[in-house]
């Protein structure tokens, strides 16, 4: 198996100096929210600078197990533009690293916040065109992907949409949440 970390909206309210949501512990714990706020910039704070080297994106998986994970969803206009996951990954870090700002982090479209596919009404959408998107957006960013993993939407349990496009994985495993421990594993097998 493989552990990838991928950026999600947290990670970037962080590099951003958001940390009203940040236990008041734990900033504490840090020095206060100044110190915090310190090392999580992105181009100097120790912390920052590590976060700033994962993608926000990844394949993984071979065969009918080819998958696209990212936090949120990545809008078929965002693909198109990028054409590949290496192009996504460099420009979400120099949006982030231009001092946290541009339309890849945009708290609504961005692929570290995006939820409409998981949740069309909310965006606006009937399933038909969400689903119809998720698909597009795979081919323009890897054509061999099969679906698209994503968290940031809490589920109860891990699921998908879509016919098998959209793997929906996060189901709220903080204590925050309430949720309990789950993984998802692909094994529709080779084709």
């Amino acid at each position: 198996g493989e552990l990838v970390l991928l950026l999600g909206n947290h990670e970037l309210m962080n590099m951003q100096g958001k940390v009203h949501y940040v236990h008041k512990a734990e900033l504490a714990a840090e020095g206060g929210a100044g110190a915090w706020k310190r090392r999580m910039q992105p181009t100097v704070g120790d912390l920052g600078a590590a976060l700033l080297r994962h993608d926000a994106a990844a394949v993984r998986g071979g065969g009918a197990c080819r998958t696209l994970f990212v936090h949120a969803g990545v809008r078929l206009s965002v693909a198109e533009r990028f054409g590949s996951v290496e192009r996504l990954n460099e420009a979400v870090r120099a949006q982030i690293a231009a001092r946290g700002d541009g339309d890849l982090l945009d708290p609504r479209e961005g692929p570290l916040w995006w939820r409409g596919y998981a949740r069309p009404r909310q965006a606006f959408r009937r399933e038909e065109q969400a689903c119809t998107e998720v698909q597009a957006a795979l081919g323009a960013l890897d054509p061999s992907a099969r679906r698209m993993a994503v968290g940031h939407n809490i589920v109860p349990w891990v699921s998908s949409r879509c016919g098998g496009t959209l793997a929906l994985l996060d189901v709220g495993m903080s204590s925050a949440y309430g949720g309990l421990p789950a993984a998802w594993r692909c094994d529709v097998g080779e084709e």
